[in-house]
């Protein structure tokens, strides 16, 4: 079913447009699990969860300061060359006498590591040692940290490690720091990703959520010209050939398509399994874009971000019954979110799809 995510303040951000993501992570909410590592550490699973159930997060607590707290797992991943993330929500306080120090490993082979100090007060991060790339999310209560590694196709584990008071420096190790931090969903994500959705919760055994595969069926409702819009949203790390959006007929052989290509934003129009239109509109960029189109035969057209319309006057429209929202046929997500999409029947002129494109 299709799912709309919201930011911090509850604005809704568009429709998830996500691959399958599988979260080999297990026991992700409950770290007090033998599933986990527990080494000189009190973990109680007390606290209100991301999702406001209480007693569904932990409290990391360390109170020694002779020894590092630690809590971690290890979990066995493919030993193939694609992006990994972990992901977890720490909650937000004010206690600035301590600072968890938190590290996302690939292991197996020569180590890659992400490593971050975290100051809970104000959402800052500190890189220790990098080996990949880190974000912060404002997430309401919470802070959400996400770690990125590439597996070179050496590594057969993954490993999350969480020290709730590393220290009362950012930067030293030291087993003087005491405190505690409240933590929530987990996550280790396999399946080539660089883009989460919202955390997946585990039990025993690794889940997988299904793709976001939102598919609207047109049949018998397209006229011969028509129009449409989509707002949709980047950050500039989508995959090659990832869709905006695709009407189709089933099949590759019938298809107008808006996709990433290369450092573009391509219009595709295929009809009998030739291409009718294959143009780039303009840069695929990080932020919010809008394209705007006209479907006629001899008469196709569009703009994006308010530019001039790219136009091409020649071919057929193809044969099409369902639109597909941030996807191909499964494959291809956009791995981001929908602000907005619209079909038409109207075919708008040149100047209306100008104006409408600069509508973000």
């Amino acid at each position: 079913m299709p799912v709309f995510v919201h930011d911090a303040t509850g604005r809704n951000l568009g429709l998830a447009c996500m691959a399958g993501h599988t979260n080999v992570l297990i026991q992700s909410r409950d770290l007090a699990d033998p599933a986990w590592t527990q080494t000189d550490i009190s973990v109680l699973r007390n606290a209100t969860g991301i999702d406001g159930v209480p007693n569904s997060a932990c409290t990391l607590s360390d109170t020694s300061t002779t020894a590092h707290a630690t809590v971690l797992q290890s979990v066995s991943i493919g030993a193939e060359s694609v992006n990994n993330v972990a992901t977890l929500h720490v909650a937000k306080d004010d206690d600035t006498s301590r600072f968890p120090y938190l590290q996302f490993d690939l292991i197996g082979g020569e180590i890659a590591r992400e490593q971050v100090w975290l100051d809970t007060a104000n959402g800052t991060l500190t890189t220790g040692v990098s080996d990949g790339s880190h974000s912060i999310e404002d997430a309401g209560d919470w802070w959400r940290i996400a770690f990125f590694l590439v597996n070179d196709g050496s590594h057969s584990a993954a490993r999350l490690r969480l020290r709730p008071a590393a220290s009362t420096e950012i930067g030293v190790i030291s087993e003087a720091g005491v405190g505690s931090m409240i933590v929530d969903g987990a996550q280790v994500l396999i399946n080539d990703t660089r883009h989460v959705g919202a955390p997946i919760a585990t039990g025993a055994t690794a889940v997988t959520r299904a793709a976001d595969n939102a598919e609207v069926d047109l049949s018998g409702r397209l006229p011969q010209s028509f129009g449409f819009e989509v707002t949709w949203d980047a950050d500039g790390g989508e995959a090659q050939f990832a869709r905006v959006l695709e009407f189709n007929d089933g099949t590759a052989n019938n298809l107008i398509a808006l996709i990433r290509s290369g450092d573009q934003v391509q219009f595709n129009v295929v009809t009998a399994g030739n291409f009718v239109v294959n143009v780039n509109i303009g840069a695929w960029s990080a932020g919010r874009h809008r394209a705007v189109a006209r479907i006629a035969p001899d008469g196709f057209a569009i703009a994006m971000d308010g530019a001039a319309p790219v136009t091409d006057g020649s071919g057929a429209v193809p044969s099409l019954d369902r639109l597909l929202l941030g996807h191909a046929t499964g494959a291809s997500w956009l791995d981001n979110t929908l602000a907005s999409a619209a079909v038409w029947a109207w075919a708008p002129p040149d100047d209306a799809l100008r104006a409408l494109s600069a509508r973000r």
